[in-house]
């Protein structure tokens, strides 16, 4: 997962930025939620995307499965 993850998270730097900045755009505009039902946040690919987005806007990360 870790190498999956990695190149998941070069994709999302290098060739989806325009596609994160409108996730971020969405996120500001209107009430948000990134979902996965994945047991384990550490293999969730969605954690990836809400750290990006994250760096854009004020979203705060809660695992709820960890709750």
């Amino acid at each position: 997962y870790t190498s999956i993850f990695r190149a998941y998270a070069r994709r999302i730097e290098n060739h989806d930025g325009a596609l994160v900045r409108e996730v971020a755009r969405l996120v500001d505009a209107l009430p948000s939620v990134l979902v996965c039902s994945e047991a384990d946040p550490a293999f969730c690919h969605r954690t990836h995307l809400a750290r990006a987005v994250k760096d854009l806007v004020a979203l705060p990360m809660c695992d709820l499965g960890m709750q």
